[in-house]
């Protein structure tokens, strides 16, 4: 159960294959047999389409995580996938209508976790999009901390968490 089931369903994807990175980044023998057991946890959408490849796809696809990975991203994260991605991830703001319960933590890892997979910024672009996507209220907070980093805004946020839900 370490390795956890991906449906298909591609809001999902970047999760599912971030969390698969680390989990092959463990060692090269894990990285290896990843392949054959991430493939064994498809279901449905995902597992239809494992079904429709030829079997010597799936045998040179599942001798690696890092081919099956491939294959993920050339079938699913294509081109139209992209562009959606993109655009999720510039328009992702603090508790929009799919997140109305999110914490300041939470939403600065959606964000993150979404321009990481489409976006090749510089940590200050990444700083202000974030920024730009939350309140304002949080800047003047925010800004006395003069922050250089993405690890130093998550600390700072995950510090001044519940100053950041007060001034709602």
């Amino acid at each position: 159960d370490a390795v956890p089931s991906w449906d298909g369903n591609t809001d999902k994807l970047a999760q599912w294959i971030t969390r698969l990175n680390d989990i092959a980044d463990r060692s090269s023998t894990i990285r290896i047999q990843l392949g054959s057991v991430a493939s064994d946890r498809f279901t449905d959408r995902a597992q239809q389409w494992w079904c429709s490849l030829s079997v010597a796809d799936r045998q040179k696809y599942r001798s690696s995580w890092d081919n099956l990975r491939d294959a993920i991203g050339e079938y699913w994260m294509n081109l139209a996938w992209v562009d959606k991605t993109r655009e999720q991830a510039r328009r992702a703001r603090y508790r929009d209508y799919k997140h109305p319960d999110e914490t300041p933590s939470d939403y600065f890892m959606r964000k993150k976790e979404l321009y990481d997979l489409v976006h090749n910024v510089t940590e200050i672009e990444l700083i202000r999009a974030i920024m730009r996507g939350a309140p304002q209220e949080w800047s003047a907070l925010l800004q006395d901390h003069k922050v250089t980093s993405i690890s130093e805004l998550q600390k700072l946020i995950a510090q001044l968490e519940d100053k950041l839900l007060a001034l709602e």
